[in-house]
This record gives C-alpha cells, structure tokens and sequence, in this order.
C-alpha cells in the first residue's frame, strides 16, 4: 500500500489523517495493552495505515453521501430538514 506512493503524497496522507483524527474523530473503542487509545490525530497516524486509511474512506464516504432512503428530490422545493448524525464508536 504504502510502498506505491511518494513521500508527498504519504505526508498529505498524514495530514489528512491527523486533522481527521483531531477534528472529526469523536470517539472509538480502541485499546492497546488492554488501555483505551485516546481518539486523537497522533493515534490515527499510529494506526496501521491501511486500517487508519480504510477508517478515513468510511467516515468521507458516509459524510459526503446521501442516506440510502432519501428521497430524490423535495416535493415542495424547499430544502428538507436535516437528519441528525448518529455517531457511534468505531
């Protein structure tokens, strides 16, 4: 995986999994030796990065998707009421 890309492409990755980690990441059920792993940027960039990279794609994915039951369009062309985001722990 890791060793196809380019050092600048693995250091946007780190970015990218840092800020995730620092800014989105609200909670997971993580442990190490039996302690939990504070959902932080420096444990994402811990992870193994396929697990950590995989963990990213789900969360883009799922952030820029819309739910499988959404309707295709507002039948009174207003914008529909946001659904609430249901967090649970990774």
């Amino acid at each position: 995986f890791s060793a196809e890309m380019d050092d600048a492409m693995l250091d946007r990755w780190e970015q990218a999994l840092r800020f995730f980690g620092d800014h989105a990441l609200l909670a997971w059920n993580l442990e190490r030796d039996g302690e939990p792993v504070e959902p932080n940027g420096d444990a994402m960039v811990a992870l193994h990065f396929p697990s950590a990279v995989a963990m990213f794609n789900a969360w883009s994915s799922a952030l820029i998707g819309a739910p499988p039951n959404s309707p295709a369009a507002s039948e009174s062309g207003e914008p529909s009421e946001a659904e609430s985001v249901v967090t649970a722990p990774v």
